[in-house]
């Protein structure tokens, strides 16, 4: 098959371009005056800076990325450009050569296996993940309820798989239902009569927050604000605009909002960027504005976001089912078992670096017998809120039940994960008796890690213990320098 290619003259005006390239960007004629750079964005889902392009081009003489087109040949299409100088004819100016390498159907075969390997890890997962629910008919009754067009958004082997469930959710739910119909029920405290059946569970995916430009501090407030009202959130931090851009192209995030590091400036170009790349995700600035404000923006942002990505939100639902834990919002025990195996076998094929950190409340007992269970629950989501305004990216933390959480830090030496921990300890103890009343004896935070390569270490479970030892012995430490 033939590539599209076009060339440029020394002041980048397009001079050819065959007729594969005319079909990819939709030029069937050549325009006056148009310039190599705006040819290649013509028909692009995310255009690229022209500027980075030529300067890229001309300090190394070769540039590439990869972009998506809509063609007049074949729709939507996958190629990755490539524009490099060559010498002009005769000692004359140098040219610019484009040329798009159709990759659509090596994109194709990495999505679908991609796929696969998702739809069967939470497969894997749901089935599991129902009974944690503290009901079993209530997760019977949430897989009873699937909706139609939920179904008809996902896979096709995944569709097969969860009308199986369904099918057999609602064959045991309209056993129950006769059950309930011919055994007396009695009432009610208050003279109501009781149901073998619970209300429908209504599973949302989170709301996912980036965070760019803000101390870690200022994140973990914002997770928690959103928390308190009743927004179910995943809040990642990043640093640049970039990542932001990024993210947002990706679809990975439904809202952005800018920290105090970011100036008015800065805001107003990356809403901009967005607009131009991403114009569906909301960016905010939160300085001088009431959160309450903050969290309406935030509450429209998503509602208009869940009227126009159907697919992705049937996926993310039965993702946040399959995967959260569904008080803090980072992964259940499973998940992060699941997870944690990859991990380390990764680590241990390639020879990475892997610490693992254990962490758990100080005083928790406490704080359910003085305050309640419901500012227990409390502590646990500050807790989850300061560590996922800390970790980078590639980190994954995971509730193993209680007031026990672990999180994994790939490509990370010991010297890393000890700043890390005590960073994110820290933090997380800091926010927790700032939002919480004060108790006698203080509630706290203690941490433990170990990390990977190490000889005494062959398994996963193995360096999850070293790390739980280590967590001891760090609780013991604390309580030995209070006395």
């Amino acid at each position: 098959m033939v590539d599209p290619v076009l060339l440029a003259d020394e002041t980048g005006k397009l001079i050819y371009l065959n007729s594969v390239a005319a079909k990819w960007l939709c030029l069937e004629s050549l325009p006056a005056g148009i310039t190599l750079g705006q040819a290649l964005v013509m028909q692009v889902e995310h255009p690229v800076s022209q500027h980075d392009l030529w300067d890229t081009v001309r300090r190394c003489n070769v540039w590439t990325a990869r972009q998506t087109y809509q063609t007049t040949a074949g729709g939507r299409r996958e190629g990755k450009i490539r524009v490099s100088q060559l010498p002009g004819p005769m000692g004359s100016s140098p040219l610019y050569m484009a040329q798009i390498h159709d990759l659509s159907e090596d994109f194709a075969e990495l999505r679908s296996l991609a796929e696969q390997e998702r739809s069967d890890l939470l497969l894997d997962l749901l089935g599991s993940t129902t009974v944690e629910l503290g009901n079993s008919l209530a997760a019977l009754r949430w897989a009873a309820g699937l909706e139609d067009e939920d179904m008809a958004a996902l896979p096709v082997a995944f569709r097969q798989k969860m009308r199986e469930m369904r099918v057999a959710a609602r064959r045991l739910h309209d056993l129950f239902r006769d059950l309930e119909d011919h055994l007396p029920v009695p009432p009610k405290a208050d003279g109501a009569a009781t149901t073998l059946l619970p209300d429908a569970v209504k599973v949302e995916p989170a709301v996912r927050v980036l965070v760019v430009g803000a101390h870690m501090k200022q994140a973990a407030r914002l997770v928690d604000d959103l928390r308190r009202a009743d927004l179910y959130c995943l809040v990642r931090t990043v640093q640049n605009r970039q990542q932001v851009v990024r993210a947002a192209i990706a679809g990975e995030v439904d809202a952005v909002v800018v920290g105090e590091q970011f100036s008015s400036q800065q805001f107003r170009d990356l809403v901009k960027t967005l607009g131009q790349a991403a114009p569906k995700v909301a960016v905010f600035d939160p300085r001088g504005v009431e959160t309450e404000v903050l969290i309406r923006g935030i509450r429209g942002a998503l509602k208009e976001r869940k009227r126009s990505q159907s697919a992705n939100r049937a996926w993310r639902t039965i993702e946040e089912f399959a995967l959260r834990d569904p008080l803090t919002g980072v992964l259940n025990r499973r998940a992060l078992d699941r997870f944690g195996q990859l991990e380390f076998a990764r680590a241990q094929r390639y020879h990475f670096p892997l610490a693992v950190a254990f962490y758990d409340l100080d005083n928790f007992k406490e704080v359910n017998d003085q305050l309640g269970h419901a500012e227990g629950d409390r502590a646990l989501q500050l807790f989850a809120s300061a560590v996922q305004a800390g970790i980078r990216e590639m980190d994954i933390v995971g509730r193993l039940g209680g007031d026990e959480f672990v999180m994994l830090m790939p490509h990370t030496d010991p010297v890393g994960a000890l700043a890390t921990v005590q960073r994110l300890r820290e933090s997380a103890e800091t926010l927790i008796r700032e939002r919480l009343p004060e108790l006698t004896p203080r509630t706290g935070v203690s941490a433990g890690f170990a990390s990977f390569p190490d000889e005494e270490v062959k398994t996963y479970e193995e360096l999850l213990a070293r790390a739980d030892q280590a967590l001891y012995r760090a609780k013991r430490h604390r309580k030995q320098a209070k006395l």
